[in-house]
């Protein structure tokens, strides 16, 4: 191979490391855009200088129903009362939920252990607390907590 037949295929490489990687960079820009203002948020242009514009933030219940119906000042201050309460229901109503689904997986995890390898036992308690943490957006101190809870199933063995 030629030192110039070297080099044109070097500078196609670069070329297309580089394109590879702004084209990711921009599809992931433009999405994030796209499903934040889709989901309730404002468009970057809406945001406060805050500075925290790259931050995908998250809005209350009230915020929400507020920008939903693009409620004034006035409004606000009528609604919110409603809203409060509203709010305070669906989060019991949430605490409840997950609490029986949680007493249901508990029970599942127990039946299935005399079917598990100790490997495959493992498997299932990690994946129920990512799933747990997915669920109900744990934070670390939460996450000591499922510790616990896995080794209180290992000690029911």
């Amino acid at each position: 191979m030629t030192a110039e037949r070297k080099k044109a295929m070097l500078i196609m490489c670069i070329t297309f490391v580089v394109g590879v990687i702004t084209g990711g960079l921009a599809t992931g820009f433009f999405a994030r855009e796209h499903y934040h203002n889709e989901w309730g948020g404002r468009s970057s242009s809406e945001r406060s200088g805050r500075g925290d514009s790259h931050r995908r933030e998250r809005y209350s219940f009230s915020e929400r129903i507020f920008w939903v119906t693009d409620a004034d000042s006035s409004q606000q201050l009528r609604m919110k009362p409603i809203l409060d309460e509203t709010e305070k229901k669906i989060d019991q109503l949430q605490t409840d939920s997950w609490q029986r689904v949680r007493v249901l997986i508990d029970s599942m995890t127990v039946k299935l252990k005399p079917m598990l390898s100790a490997h495959q036992q493992e498997e299932l308690m990690e994946y129920v607390t990512r799933h747990d943490k997915r669920t109900r957006g744990d934070d670390k101190d939460k996450s000591k907590d499922k510790g616990s809870e896995k080794e209180k199933h290992e000690k029911e063995d």
